[in-house]
């Protein structure tokens, strides 16, 4: 799958670039979602209020939404697989005020446990794997955080990479169930 060497072929993309690809892909989007949480501006309002039991706040989500409603409208799919080792309080906030809204504008959304996780992309051969997005099974972005879920950019892989995300994306999706446990 992918090397570290491979990685290091990888291109820096702007925010403008990538942005794009969520209004013009054409059939499917992909996200794999590795971290056990995620240090997201758009969300420390509405996990505050999570925390503190209060409603979400108005308008939470909206700019995904608007997203996920375009996409469904021009008939494409997006998906997503999370991963997780345990169910956090972070997991929990996701899946009772932030994933709601997205699965019913048509977004699907699966869960894996980490373990499984690393068990199928090292049976793929890849030396590690990071959170990833990719467009029509045709290009393939590695999102890039810091340890503590800051956002810090995002590398385009090379396009001979792309088959080998396919084969882990379905491995994943196969894998993975709609329920966490428990």
């Amino acid at each position: 799958m992918m090397s570290y060497e491979q990685y290091l072929q990888t291109r820096d993309v702007s925010l403008e670039d990538f942005g794009a690809y969520f209004e013009n892909f054409k059939q499917s989007a992909f996200r794999l979602e590795m971290l056990p949480e995620y240090d997201v501006e758009e969300e420390v309002e509405a996990l505050a209020a999570f925390h503190a039991g209060r409603p979400t706040p108005d308008g939470f989500n909206s700019e995904w939404h608007a997203i996920v409603t375009s996409a469904a409208e021009r008939g494409a799919k997006l998906s997503r697989i999370r991963c997780y080792k345990e169910v956090s309080d972070y997991l929990k906030f996701e899946i009772e005020r932030g994933y709601p809204g997205n699965i019913k504008l048509g977004e699907t959304i699966r869960y894996v446990p980490t373990a499984e996780a690393r068990s199928v992309s090292e049976t793929l051969g890849l030396t590690f794997l990071l959170d990833f997005w990719m467009f029509d099974g045709s290009v393939v972005f590695l999102m890039h955080y810091d340890c503590f879920g800051r956002f810090l950019g995002v590398r385009q892989t090379d396009e001979s990479l792309v088959p080998a995300f396919i084969t882990l994306s379905e491995r994943l999706v196969a894998a993975s169930s709609e329920e966490l446990p428990g």
